[in-house]
């Protein structure tokens, strides 16, 4: 077997100058990993793809509807009956304990797990009431659901988006310091405690 032909010796060179820059921006990036995430950390006010950001805005706005909305749930009518809301606030008591022993461990983890829990449990309402949902749904699909159907508040609706809206800063843009994400865990908890009462 001879040597490669100079079309291909060409073709491997032209392959090895197309990757170059984005293999050297790997390697630098996994050198500086440590120094690049403490930085992105530390961002609190930017701009990412085009949005501007500001988490503490967004969590303020974010208390404000999910208070309107546990405004809205306690003036509702409907409400479980004694032995079902104790058995639920059981439930939602050791789910809190849970993400607080999380949270103290890594806010942003506390963040996820609260997250996690509403989703499961919106996915679970829309599931058992045999709303028509795609199995992919993001959470303000189900919620635009349940609205229609009556079964949460427009204002529990907000609450969803808005929590949503933090937790994907968060957990995806790596926005925000403990302090903050604290809050947001903060937020999500109460949110978590309306819906299970639904």
């Amino acid at each position: 077997m001879g040597w490669p032909s100079p079309e291909i010796i060409s073709a491997y060179a032209d392959l090895c100058r197309a990757f170059q820059w984005p293999i050297v921006a790997l390697v630098l990036s996994l050198i500086f990993k440590d120094q690049i995430r403490t930085i992105l950390l530390r961002v609190r006010r930017g701009k990412l793809f085009g949005q501007e950001f500001d988490l503490s805005e967004v969590l303020h706005s974010a208390k404000e509807d999910v208070d309107a909305s546990a405004r809205d749930a306690s003036n509702s009518s409907t409400a479980p009956t004694d032995d079902d809301a104790e058995s639920s606030e059981r439930t939602t008591d050791a789910i809190i304990r849970q993400i607080l022993e999380v949270s103290s461990l890594s806010p942003r983890a506390g963040v996820m797990l609260v997250g996690a829990e509403i989703e499961q449990f919106v996915r679970w309402l829309a599931t058992s009431a045999e709303y028509e949902v795609r199995p992919y749904a993001s959470i303000r699909e189900i919620g635009r659901v349940m609205v229609n159907q009556g079964r949460i508040t427009q204002s529990t609706l907000r609450s969803l988006e808005s929590f949503w809206k933090i937790r994907n800063r968060i957990v995806h843009d790596f926005a925000g310091e403990d302090r903050e994400n604290l809050a947001a865990v903060d937020i999500g908890i109460s949110l978590l405690r309306q819906i299970r009462q639904l």
